[in-house]
């Protein structure tokens, strides 16, 4: 912008010189486009400092909000029965790795979660009957 004016402030001095403007015209005219130049400069600084200040309280003021957990509640994803098998544990454990990790979830809810994936019978069901996962 202050480009612009500085080209517009030259073509005016231009045909102030040609339409044999005097002295102390063109002086007059210099002081008062170096007045608007200083005030632009200084309305522009403050402006740049307004909108710095700015876009550091709104940062602070995002840093301070709560972060809200939303538990949605998702279609159920049916994890397989898992036998105890070494050839059905991959697949297994990739569905149920989810649940597991899930901070979420408390290790009671984990514990039924995997009671219901096991086949009733097989030596992954054993282990929590017999009180070893507890």
């Amino acid at each position: 912008m202050l480009y612009e004016i500085r080209n517009l402030d030259a073509s005016i001095f231009e045909n102030m010189l040609v339409s044999d403007a005097s002295e102390e015209q063109l002086e007059l005219e210099t002081e008062v486009v170096d007045k608007y130049v200083s005030k632009f400069y200084l309305k522009n600084k403050q402006m740049h400092f307004i909108k710095g200040t700015l876009l550091k309280l709104i940062a602070k003021a995002l840093t301070r909000l709560p972060i809200r957990s939303q538990r949605f509640k998702l279609p159920k994803t049916e994890v397989q029965k898992y036998a105890g098998d070494l050839e059905g544990w991959f697949e297994f454990w990739k569905l149920f790795k989810k649940i597991h990790e899930d901070t979420g979830i408390d290790n009671e809810e984990k514990i039924q979660y995997f009671i219901q994936s096991t086949k009733a019978g097989s030596r992954a069901h054993k282990c929590y009957q017999k009180k070893i996962i507890r």
